[in-house]
């Protein structure tokens, strides 16, 4: 991934809107790093492929990472937004425009630079992807002429988009469940 247009790292961008939205924008915000967030953060932590030979960029990864899971923790624990559906709710449309402009980067990129390989999200066409289980699928349909079609690549997307949603609203009903006790 090229950052800091992958996954693990939105919500660092996504932590810079927060402070200069007005507040009914904020929660969506709020929503997506409390949930998008706090999955990136636990695959980052958790994910074998982010660790590299140079030990200060593994050290930078783990705090970055520690710190989504601790802002995210601290959003829910400060009431900041709530502890129900509607907060996986108003994550989504934040989720949904990350993805847009990755894969418009993607292809927008592959335009001006065939040769040059960029898969923002791991969300290219033109290129093979690394993500765990998506990449099953995107395989799949990879041709012999190192694409996939805009068919088979919608239902990638959607395909990745449901599963990384069903990963990100895992906590939030852990939550829900733990506070109706």
């Amino acid at each position: 991934d090229e950052f800091p247009w992958n996954f693990s790292s939105i919500p660092l961008l996504v932590g810079l809107f927060i402070g200069f939205t007005p507040s009914k924008i904020n929660k969506y915000f709020l929503s997506y790093f409390a949930t998008f967030g706090l999955l990136a953060g636990i695959w980052g932590m958790f994910n074998p492929n982010t660790f590299v030979p140079t030990v200060g960029l593994n050290v930078y990864h783990m705090l970055c990472y520690g710190a989504f899971i601790a802002l995210a923790v601290l959003i829910f624990y400060s009431q900041s937004i709530r502890i129900e559906i509607g907060t996986f709710l108003k994550a989504l449309p934040v989720f949904a425009l990350m993805i847009s402009v990755a894969i418009s980067f993607n292809e927008i990129a592959h335009v001006i630079s065939p040769n040059h390989k960029i898969s923002l999200f791991e969300l290219s066409r033109h290129d093979e992807s690394i993500t765990p289980v998506y990449s099953w699928l995107h395989n799949l349909f990879y041709s012999s002429d190192n694409v996939v079609g805009i068919l088979e690549f919608v239902y990638c997307v959607l395909f990745y988009i449901v599963l990384v949603s069903a990963f990100a609203i895992l906590p939030l009903l852990v939550m829900i469940i733990i506070k109706k006790k």
